[in-house]
Formats: structure tokens, C-alpha cells, sequence
């Protein structure tokens, strides 16, 4: 999100729901290939249980914390909370 966006999204909120990339509520998605938390899972060593795991169920964002999502694991069932919603990309339906 680029800092025009963060000044647009500061004096007009409504407007963050019509710019907002993020993926549909329980749809399976995966860690965008640009994000900086792809950047950071190949720059570590041992992998965490968090970057274990290749496809999550984005479970909406989090409404006290906008622009910062919940997710489920598919291989653990664990929920993961507080990630930028704008880091994950929808997988679609011909690769699931």
C-alpha cells in the first residue's frame, strides 16, 4: 500500500473497502511471491510452523484492526491472527 493510499484511507475509510485487494472470506489463499513475508521466509533458516504451511483459509479481517487479517492453517489447523491482509494472494479454484 503505497502512502497516497494510507492519506485516502486516513481522511476517507469508506473508500478502503472499493481500493482494497484482499482475498473473499473462506477462500484458500497463499503468501503473495512480492510480499515481504515471502521475502523474509527465504531469508530464514529454520522455518517456522507459520511458513510451514503453503495454503491458509483467509477467515476475514479483523475488525479492531483493520487492514489485518485472520487465517487458518490447512495442515495444522492452527489460527493465525495479525497479518497484512494485503500479503496473501486468493489461490484459484483450477489449482486447489
Amino acid at each position: 500500500m503505497n502512502i497516497f493510499n494510507r492519506i485516502l484511507f486516513f481522511f476517507f475509510p469508506q473508500a478502503r473497502d472499493q481500493l482494497r485487494d484482499y482475498p473473499r472470506v473462506n477462500s484458500i489463499v497463499r503468501i503473495r511471491v512480492n510480499s515481504s513475508l515471502f521475502q523474509h521466509e527465504r531469508e530464514q533458516t529454520p522455518k517456522t510452523e507459520f511458513f510451514s504451511e503453503w495454503r491458509y483459509v483467509y477467515m476475514g479481517e479483523i475488525v479492531n484492526m483493520p487492514g489485518h487479517c485472520i487465517l487458518l492453517g490447512t495442515l495444522t489447523n492452527k489460527m493465525y491472527m495479525g497479518y497484512h491482509c494485503d500479503e496473501f494472494e486468493e489461490i484459484p479454484e483450477e489449482e486447489v
